[in-house]
């Protein structure tokens, strides 16, 4: 299920690329279009399967312990009592439910492929559109709490995309050598910002879920900056396989990826491996952003090559690391 999602979603990221260029001239235009779109829909992919996911977790956790919703969120109890319940939610609060095992595989198989960032993006969007959504696992809703949630996970979303090496590639490709180092720069000048942002988190009412994706925007541009680095170094039109660095970033992501996400199967109470996962790793891997790297570079038969090597060994990659992180777990 896992490997025939995976190649699902690549082979969508290439008809969403196949269908606009087909309509639209090879211009600023129609690649700011295949990005955006290909973003919204594993943003929407993602975001149905996480919702889903988190809501089934919530269902099982109220029937077994024979309480409703309403009773959830309209309790309010001391503070000794609150952390005895909050401890409880946060067990059955769980991005990907052990019995989940279909949602599971879409979330990582099709949607991994397709998008880098569409999970982080449905939080931030979810969350800007109802900022009480996922406060039922503090058991005790207020307004500034989920707020600050929204407002952080809405700045994480923003600057994750904008460090993403998917536009480095793009502006490399427009611009001289000095308006690249100058927009690197910029990106990873933002991470000191968010810095002073998890100070604040910490002792401010922001939730661990706003806390667990700050972290991943501060992780994210060295997964980029890696990426940058073995592309760069790697690639060379004189070799066999023409963008080792570029194909080396997206294995050596997708094991990183992969093995977190197995631990992580096993052993929910690891709260930081979700965010090593979606930052690191997913900055400096996808297949999606391989593949429009080598579009237009080569000819149709050497890029249908490319493409058939890279999501092969990001399957089985990813199979190995996820068996690797659940036997370590």
């Amino acid at each position: 299920m896992f490997a025939f999602l995976a190649s699902s979603g690549c082979t969508l990221r290439l008809i969403i690329g196949a269908c606009i260029r087909r309509y639209f001239p090879d211009t600023l235009w129609s690649t700011i279009s295949d990005v955006l779109l290909t973003n919204i829909v594993g943003s929407s992919i993602a975001g149905y399967v996480k919702g889903a996911a988190l809501a089934r977790s919530i269902e099982e956790h109220i029937s077994s312990s024979s309480a409703s919703v309403s009773d959830v969120i309209s309790t309010s109890s001391p503070r000794s009592s609150e952390n005895s319940d909050s401890s409880t939610f946060r067990r059955s609060y769980r991005f990907i439910p052990s019995s989940l095992i279909l949602d599971y595989s879409y979330l990582l198989g099709l949607c991994g492929c397709c998008t880098t960032y569409g999970s982080m993006m449905s939080y931030a969007l979810t969350l800007f559109i109802n900022p009480s959504y996922y406060n039922v696992s503090q058991n005790t809703p207020s307004t500034f709490e989920s707020f600050s949630d929204a407002v952080f996970s809405l700045v994480a979303s923003i600057v994750l995309s904008a460090g993403s090496f998917r536009f480095f590639l793009f502006a490399g490709r427009v611009a001289p050598i000095q308006l690249r180092l100058k927009y690197l720069f910029l990106v990873g000048g933002l991470s000191p910002l968010l810095i002073g942002a998890i100070l604040v988190a910490v002792n401010g009412p922001v939730t661990l879920l706003g806390k667990s994706q700050i972290f991943s925007v501060l992780l994210s541009p060295l997964g980029a900056f890696l990426r940058a680095y073995l592309s760069q170094n790697l690639n060379s039109p004189t070799r066999f396989v023409k963008y080792t660095g570029t194909l080396s970033s997206n294995i050596l992501g997708t094991f990183i990826s992969a093995a977190v996400q197995g631990y992580y199967f096993y052993n929910d109470e690891s709260l930081g491996f979700n965010a090593l996962s979606v930052g690191f790793a997913g900055s400096l891997s996808t297949v999606s952003t391989f593949v429009g790297e080598i579009e237009g570079e080569e000819e149709e038969g050497n890029s249908i090559g490319y493409t058939t090597i890279t999501v092969v060994l990001t399957v089985v990659t990813s199979l190995l690391g996820f068996l690797a992180g659940g036997w370590r777990a």
